[in-house]
């Protein structure tokens, strides 16, 4: 058996975009930037897109912005297509099972019951209310 996980943290590089599917399935992309560890004294960032789905999806649009710190638990897939000009292109992006907002929420942020707390985590289940704290 195989093994396709992934756990990463970092920062939001732009707003969610969510759109529904066909199936009224929701769906939300983003960009996470991980900074690397500086090389002499140099910073390197490295970029990673995230897809997330359904109750995720929406919470996800919901409640994390740009600049927003996040775990995310999930699996890498490749995706395949043409190009214009007629070349195979790829790229790997990690479909997310999990959320953990790690960002506290600010008060531009908009009016939900329950607001989450500062820890909050979202999965496939939806919103958790009792988060684990570390």
């Amino acid at each position: 058996m195989d093994l396709n996980n992934i756990n990463i943290i970092g920062r939001l590089t732009r707003d969610p975009e969510l759109k529904y599917i066909p199936s009224s399935t929701a769906c939300a992309s983003f960009t996470i930037a991980c900074q690397d560890k500086p090389v002499n004294g140099e910073k390197k960032a490295s970029f990673f897109d995230v897809t997330a789905w359904g109750k995720i999806a929406e919470s996800v649009n919901t409640y994390l912005k740009k600049g927003n710190l996040c775990a995310i638990s999930g699996r890498l897939e490749q995706q395949t297509w043409k190009s214009k000009e007629g070349e195979n292109r790829s790229k790997v992006i990690i479909n997310a099972n999990s959320v953990q907002f790690l960002t506290p929420p600010t008060k531009e942020q908009p009016a939900q019951t329950p607001p989450p707390p500062q820890y909050a985590f979202y999965d496939k289940a939806g919103f958790d209310p009792n988060p684990i704290d570390y």
